[in-house]
């Protein structure tokens, strides 16, 4: 399948790029960051929220150990809050010019930093800063935010001054939040099959009409109220990153992610206000994020709304791809969890474990019971049906020395769960040390039959649990037509 109509950009003003891709000229309040430099979301995402920017100018001095003009060091001391638009635009156009060595270095510092911005990062980062130290005390003061204090940490263990006294907090805070994760209930997106080797080229018009299509499907949204950002990263592609490959060409796979972010649903909070507790409710932000791979025809939908992620994907195929054939309904990747029925499956485990991946400990494992259940007939003569489900979880301390069906026979007095109808597993990967990281754990949360987590992980480490699962046979990938 291919799409029916490539997407130009056809923005009044626009101007020809070296890769045939139209862009506009920058209007207010846009900084162009995704025009500018396509393959950094996370680095044009730290600029754009980072409320101490001469923070920001010290990370990309010393990664790159380059000489930012001094236009751009002034405006960022003299910045009471974020870089504005103008200021942005001038920080991306000479970053442009360095080598892209350099900008792989940057964006893999970024992308750790962002890594820690979920709710269980924020926790950590927060434990981890003293008040009573002053360079702490300088990054928790207003104007801060979570972005800023989790780089001011990556700064201090990444760049420190007293090498006599290392400061390892950034590594603690990533630890931190990785065993929060390994314990709470983590969204996942749904991935389907899309119009293999379409390229999405936004422009104008299909921004316009995504924002109607997305409006539409959410109550009381105004298409004008929703902001669209496209980045481009270069990745081994979901079809082929298991593939043994010799050529370093055949893994620079294209991805495209796609983000809209819209005030779609309400917070609500307590604040003190004129000596009394006053109940607040707020808009707040939702964010659908499309992740989609040319050249294995992979379609990632993310939504908090799972009910709105097939419907989400259809749109993607049909504004953004041009294609009128319908989006696959059998998801991209299912997984096999029957394995996990038995002790055995732990000899598999360490028979199978991929480069990169030191060990894996099995922390739960959910069995799930469902039971059909016929309603009485109602008013109009009308039965209906529902199913029950009754559930069972096993769950080990990640302390706790034993495996987790010893755990099940002694605590549990479950002599076997083989058989049952096993819905969720919950997993820790042991990774290796990296080229910019040190040796950390992963937590990975699997449900049947396609839900997997990967929100608050690095590039490099959804990488390698997708390699994992593959390896273990637990991930079967359904190859396009």
């Amino acid at each position: 399948m291919s799409a029916k109509r490539g997407i130009s950009n056809s923005i009044p003003g626009a101007v020809p790029t070296e890769h045939g891709i139209l862009v506009a000229r920058p209007v207010r309040g846009d900084d162009s960051g995704q025009e500018i430099l396509p393959h950094m979301e996370h680095f044009v995402t730290l600029a754009r929220r980072v409320k101490q920017p001469h923070r920001l100018i010290a990370l990309v001095q010393a990664v790159c150990e380059a000489a930012v003009p001094p236009d751009l060091i002034d405006a960022a001391r003299a910045a009471k809050a974020a870089l504005i638009p103008v200021q942005r635009r001038k920080l991306y156009q000479w970053m442009a010019t360095l080598p892209p060595e350099d900008l792989v270095k940057i964006e893999l510092a970024s992308d750790r930093i962002s890594a820690l911005k979920d709710e269980f990062g924020i926790q950590a980062v927060f434990a981890l800063l003293d008040k009573e130290n002053e360079s702490d005390a300088a990054a928790l003061a207003d104007p801060t935010d979570k972005f800023t204090r989790a780089l001011h940490l990556f700064l201090a263990q990444q760049y420190q001054t007293d090498p006599a006294s290392p400061d390892r907090r950034f590594e603690q805070a990533e630890w931190q939040q990785s065993i929060n994760h390994q314990w709470s209930n983590q969204e996942y997106a749904n991935h389907y099959l899309g119009p293999k080797a379409a390229e999405p080229k936004p422009d104008a018009e299909m921004v316009n009409q995504l924002r109607e299509r997305i409006a539409a499907l959410f109550e009381g949204i105004s298409p004008g109220e929703i902001l669209v950002h496209h980045f481009i990263r270069i990745d081994r592609s979901h079809a082929s990153r298991h593939e043994n490959t010799s050529e370093p060409a055949a893994s620079q796979k294209l991805q495209h992610t796609i983000t809209a972010t819209f005030n779609g649903t309400k917070a609500f909070f307590k604040q003190v206000a004129n000596h009394e507790v006053v109940e607040m409710e707020e808009p707040a932000a939702v964010e659908v994020m499309f992740s989609w791979e040319p050249e294995s025809g992979t379609l990632g939908v993310f939504c908090p709304d799972k009910v709105h992620r097939a419907e989400l994907a259809a749109i993607f195929q049909n504004v953004v791809l041009g294609s009128d054939t319908n989006v696959t309904c059998v998801p991209m990747c299912t997984f096999e969890l029957d394995a996990f029925g038995s002790a055995a499956v732990l000899a598999k485990i360490d028979n199978s474990l991929i480069p990169g991946v030191n060990a894996i400990d099995i922390q739960k494992i959910r069995v799930s019971n469902v039971t059909p259940q016929q309603s009485a007939a109602d008013n109009r003569g009308r039965e209906s049906r529902r199913h029950l489900a009754s559930q069972l979880e096993i769950s080990r301390d990640r302390r706790d020395q034993r495996d987790i069906y010893t755990v099940a026979s002694n605590a549990y007095h479950l002599e076997t769960i083989a058989g049952e109808e096993i819905t969720r597993v919950n997993l820790t990967l042991s990774i290796d040390r990296q080229v910019n990281r040190k040796a950390h754990c992963v937590p990975v949360q699997i449900t049947r039959p396609n839900g997997l987590n990967s929100r608050g992980k690095t590039a490099q480490d959804r990488l390698l649990v997708r390699q994992q699962l593959i390896s273990l046979g637990i991930l079967k990938e359904i190859a396009p037509a």
